[in-house]
């Protein structure tokens, strides 16, 4: 995948991204960042990885008037606009940050939550980010991540993959015009994805998973996961803690 196209494709949208998204999602996309922010709870200081146009910051700042959002994005020009699009009171509860995950700006313990909407398949190296961010968490902080899933199904996977680089990109462009066609540019991050049961395998290996929701027969999906206490367990926190996760589906397969 080329960074650099993935990048230009995002910024192309520009004041249409949020539009688009909600388009491509079929509507999904706010209804998945409002449960992943429910089910998880908002800590005093939350982290947004992957912050774009500030829309899951967004929501995070009207459900919680109390809470504090650093919004870290490799864009410039994506956070400038997501600050222009709130109020001056969100704006100050906010601190936009030009960075990336895998090597985290921000000291060691000092967010109570991290979300990623969408941002996680972009991550070049998965595991030096889970690393960085399992780092930045507090003990007992949550991880929420809300982004599409590859299931294990070959055929679900390859009608996502057509979705993705045939209908997505008419709908986009009839919401956006031509740069809407752009949106092909998720499909290379799609198929860099672990399956389903490997990216659950994955965060296990830094965090416990608590909670876990698929939606069109896993192609989306919210995972929730908490960094564990040393007082917590005296067991190291790998696939075996997924024994007691709450698993919902919405539309999945057998």
């Amino acid at each position: 995948m080329d960074w650099f196209d993935l990048e230009r494709a995002i910024f192309s949208l520009g004041r249409n991204y949020r539009r688009v998204n909600r388009a491509i999602s079929l509507g999904l996309d706010v209804k998945i960042r409002r449960t992943g922010i429910i089910r998880a709870g908002i800590g005093e200081v939350v982290l947004d990885v992957g912050a774009g146009d500030g829309s899951l910051t967004s929501e995070i700042l009207t459900m919680s008037k109390s809470s504090f959002v650093v919004m870290l994005d490799p864009l410039r020009g994506m956070l400038e606009l997501a600050i222009k699009t709130m109020s001056r009171e969100e704006a100050a509860r906010t601190c936009p940050i030009v960075g990336i995950a895998e090597y985290m700006p921000l000291r060691p313990n000092s967010v109570d939550g991290v979300f990623m909407a969408f941002s996680l398949r972009d991550v070049i190296d998965l595991n030096r980010c889970l690393s960085s961010i399992k780092a930045t968490l507090r003990a007992r902080g949550r991880l929420v991540v809300i982004d599409l899933g590859r299931p294990v199904s070959r055929l679900i996977f390859e009608l996502t993959r057509i979705y993705w680089s045939r209908l997505a990109p008419v709908i986009a462009t009839l919401r956006a015009g031509r740069p809407g066609r752009s949106v092909r540019e998720i499909l290379p991050s799609l198929d860099r994805l672990p399956t389903n049961p490997l990216m659950t395998g994955l965060l296990g290996e830094y965090f416990r998973l608590v909670w876990r929701k698929y939606y069109l027969f896993g192609a989306a999906q919210i995972l929730v996961c908490q960094k564990e206490s040393a007082l917590d367990t005296d067991e190291p926190i790998g696939r075996s803690s997924f024994i007691t996760i709450r698993d919902e589906r919405v539309m999945t397969g057998p």
